[in-house]
């Protein structure tokens, strides 16, 4: 990826979509309660959107070369999830 830069306009979208998306996120139990999903959940989702985005942008998302705060969002976002 020589000379491949993301904007800091860019970065800051795609945390607000992320904090959006992943806290925002529910689902639905066998009863019809809606739930804060389960960290495997939440961990399908997010390996999902990964893989979309690096095979049709070719950037990988949650490389934290790229996305420094990555980490630190996905930790807010695990606190809020049920075990």
């Amino acid at each position: 990826m020589s000379g491949f830069t993301i904007s800091p306009e860019l970065k800051t979208s795609f945390y607000m979509f992320c904090f959006r998306f992943f806290f925002q996120v529910r689902v639905k139990d066998k009863d019809g309660n809606i739930l804060v999903p389960k960290k495997n959940t939440l961990a399908a989702y997010k390996s999902a959107i990964r893989m979309e985005v690096k095979e049709l942008h070719k950037v990988d998302i949650f490389d934290s070369c790229l996305f420094p705060e990555h980490q630190k969002l996905w930790r807010s976002v695990e606190k809020m999830l049920v075990s």
